[in-house]
């Protein structure tokens, strides 16, 4: 990039830049021929005093360093020293960089920043544009360095002025503080938002001396969630808040967000609040309002934060946020998608999401985004950075002032979309392809075909999958594609860097490998190797947090959480076969067999699942509230005599497994699923059903069993049925709650004879 001699504003100083050269542990210590036009050492002057740049002056130093250049104390030479002077302008406002630039004085470069972000910002800027200095993770395989001895900055420019578009944000990147602040992750605004009303009203406090204060649940009350509408709990978190700013003067945002989860108050006064149905957030806001309104009249400069999220991510209808409330809201996975960007005009989800957006900007002066670009719930492969692109751009358009991102320890599993994530947050405009390109050029410079390939593959197959779909681009002959290329990446590491960073990415390769066949296992109704794969998994993980060579491949300690939650599961579904088979046919099996799931199936058109008209506006949306669902009970032509209906033949092959646990859609209607088996025999034994949502089991027409409990209120996988069925002919037939967007519905239908044994219905 050329800059004019007397002041040029860049666009975008980091977007401005495409990396061509190759970095190797060699060329990072080697510096090219030159002289940097006499200057032979350097000297910083942090001038501003400021702890919070101590990272950034010592990376410059390296860099400068790394360049041929001996660092003093002070210049003395001023013919061949050059002076880094950091100083910090007066604070005007710290949502902008207005004030930021580098001006040449001689042999003096002055950094002017109004804040410690707004100077970071602009050294790594610098330090990116002029020396090609870029961090891609953590750890000391994640830095390269490909610019010139020659830098013609020192002479040929008198004066630079930096404009720095960027997108605020504070971002929860795990335990990489050092790596955000090299990706120029602005800080000023700290927007820290948590689930917050038990921490602020704790149930072990207050609850047996004043029940009042907690939701009503069925007419009981319950140390769930806060009743919001309760005078004595708006005056005690007014006073929560006031108390925060008084211990912690120098924080501006105090979160009031409800704890994860639903369990909302049923009481009259709270539901008299609430304006639409399935949403609770006019509620909710008369509470933050209340609570904002007393903070502002001791501290005008305060703000209260909370996420917009679950049956609260829609914007109130007929309340308007006070201007001290911050929103931030929710792009969760199960509920949207990161398939797809949130401008593309064919993914219903993020149509959604996009209206949902644009209302809360028109409502509210600051608005904020919470993001997962690395999932707290899915640890295997999320190819997402070519929506992000897109996505940053719309916020920004929209006037969302930042992002906050969930989960960012998945180095092994998406390093590339952290980067470029980072690179978009901190002003850059550079296409997501450009990115890819970079990042396998300076990471794997032997082998940056491979990378690339392995990389493309992986975000265009996500971009043509369905909505919210993982599953159906992480096929076996997608997975045996990637494993050939990591094969390559390997055999073609030529150092320790190189080895180290194909290892980390086989590594994520190897976890998605692992994840997925649990799924195959659930799909299959196998819980013995439910078991086994999951106990695998945190084995396999338990490994990867002594690779000490590598930066984290997924973020251990949820990981370990989840996974652990997932195996206690699949175990207490053991147990709970186990007391079937014992209370039934008078025997425990001490190994479960893996059933034959029946495959082969005529399917239906879809039917409507209605909803039951209410009074009262439900504590759960549609997609979580049992009691509200119809189309189950509901008379549709397969269940009726004479009536001609479509079907289709479907067939689940072997390979076939879904995501729907960890993805889950909102359920949108009716359909049937119809299979003919014949006996030679009397058949005694059972049958047992696994379904996300409710379901309907019939066989000739009698109904054996049913259940309308969705899949966040299960306490387990499995139905089971005791069976006593004549020889012959037979007509199996299920109803299930599924979703439009699905090509096939998650559900498991096998048989076992009254010994344990796996029974095929052909």
């Amino acid at each position: 990039m050329l800059y004019e001699k007397v002041a040029v504003a860049a666009a975008c100083v980091c977007g401005m830049i495409f990396f061509t050269g190759c970095a190797m542990d060699e060329n990072i210590k080697k510096t090219s021929n030159g002289n940097n036009n006499g200057i032979r050492s350097f000297s910083i002057d942090n001038a501003t005093g400021l702890k919070e740049l101590d990272q950034a002056v010592a990376d410059l130093s390296l860099v400068l360093r790394r360049h041929g250049l001996k660092e003093k104390t002070a210049c003395d030479d001023i013919d061949h020293c050059i002076t880094y002077k950091l100083v910090l302008t007066e604070k005007d406002d710290p949502l902008s960089l207005s004030r930021v630039g580098i001006i040449r004085s001689g042999l003096v470069l002055s950094f002017y920043g109004s804040s410690a972000s707004a100077l970071r910002h602009l050294i790594y800027s610098y330090l990116k544009e002029r020396f090609h200095s870029q961090w891609y993770m953590p750890g000391k395989y994640g830095f390269t360095v490909t610019g010139t001895r020659n830098d013609p900055f020192f002479f040929n420019q008198s004066k630079v002025k930096y404009t720095l578009p960027f997108l605020l944000s504070y971002q929860y990147w795990g335990e990489s503080p050092k790596w955000h602040g090299r990706m120029r992750e602005i800080r000023d605004r700290n927007i820290k938002v948590h689930h917050n009303w038990h921490k602020m009203i704790p149930p072990g406090e207050y609850f047996e001396s004043h029940p009042e204060y907690y939701a009503l649940i069925d007419r009981e009350r319950r140390p769930y969630q806060l009743c919001t509408s309760n005078p004595a709990v708006i005056d005690l978190m007014s006073r929560k808040a006031l108390d925060y700013f008084a211990l912690n003067p120098e924080e501006e945002v105090f979160s009031v967000s409800p704890d994860d989860g639903y369990n909302f108050c049923q009481c009259e006064n709270c539901r008299a609040l609430d304006k639409e149905t399935g949403s609770i957030t006019d509620r909710l806001m008369v509470f933050f309002n209340a609570v904002a309104k007393r903070l502002v009249a001791v501290h005008p400069d305060k703000k209260i934060a909370f996420y917009a999220y679950l049956n609260y991510t829609d914007p109130p209808v007929a309340i308007k946020p006070h201007k001290a409330i911050i929103p931030v809201i929710c792009h969760t996975p199960w509920e949207f998608c990161h398939n797809h960007s949130i401008v593309d005009p064919d993914c219903p989800a993020n149509q959604r999401f996009r209206k949902i957006c644009r209302r809360w900007c028109k409502l509210s002066d600051e608005v904020y985004i919470r993001e997962y670009y690395g999932h707290f719930l899915w640890y295997g492969l999320w190819p997402i950075l070519h929506s992000v692109e897109s996505d940053v751009e719309f916020f920004k358009q929209i006037g969302i002032k930042g992002i906050i991102s969930e989960s960012h320890e998945h180095w092994g599993i998406a390093g590339w979309v952290l980067h470029g994530a980072g690179c978009y947050m901190a002003g850059e405009r550079m296409s997501w392809q450009n990115y890819v390109m970079t990042y396998c050029n300076e990471l794997f410079p032997h082998s940056a075909h491979i990378m690339h390939e392995y990389i493309t593959f992986l975000e265009a197959g996500s971009r043509s999958v369905g909505c919210r779909r993982m599953d159906a681009l992480l096929t076996d002959e997608s997975m045996a594609h990637l494993y050939l290329l990591s094969d390559k990446l390997l055999a073609r590491a030529v150092n320790e860097r190189a080895k180290a960073l194909a290892r980390l990415n086989r590594y994520g390769l190897d976890l998605t490998f692992q994840l997925i066949q649990i799924c195959k296992a659930r799909s299959a109704g196998d819980i013995e190797t439910m078991i086994s794969n999951t106990k695998n998994v945190l084995e396999f993980i338990e490994t990867l947090k002594n690779m000490t060579d590598i930066p984290p491949v997924i973020k251990y300690p949820l990981a370990t959480d989840i996974m652990s939650r997932f195996y206690s599961r699949y175990q207490n579904e053991k147990l709970v076969a186990q007391k079937f088979f014992s209370e039934s046919f008078g025997f425990v099996p001490e190994k479960l067999n893996q059933g034959i799931p029946i495959r082969r199936w005529m399917m239906s058109d879809p039917y409507p699942n209605t909803i039951k008209p209410t009074d009262a506006v439900p504590m759960y949306p549609p997609v979580l509230d049992s009691s509200l669902v119809a189309g189950l009970e509901t008379q549709f032509p397969p269940e009726q005599d004479g009536v001609s209906v479509k079907w289709s033949a479907v067939r689940y092959d072997d390979s076939y497994y879904s995501l729907y646990q960890y993805f889950p859609h909102r359920p949108e209607n009716i359909r049937y699923y119809r299979a003919k088996f014949h006996l030679k025999k009397l058949f005694y034994g059972c049958v047992a059903v696994r379904a996300i949502d409710g379901y309907v089991l019939m066989i000739d027409g009698k109904e054996i069993g049913s259940s309308k409990i969705r899949r966040f209120e299960r306490k387990g996988m499995f139905d089971w049925y005791v069976l006593n069925i004549s020889e012959g002919s037979h007509d199996l037939m299920i109803k299930l709650e599924g979703s439009g967007d699905l090509e096939k519905d998650d559900f498991t239908v096998m048989f076992f004879d009254h010994r344990g044994e796996a029974v095929e219905m052909k």
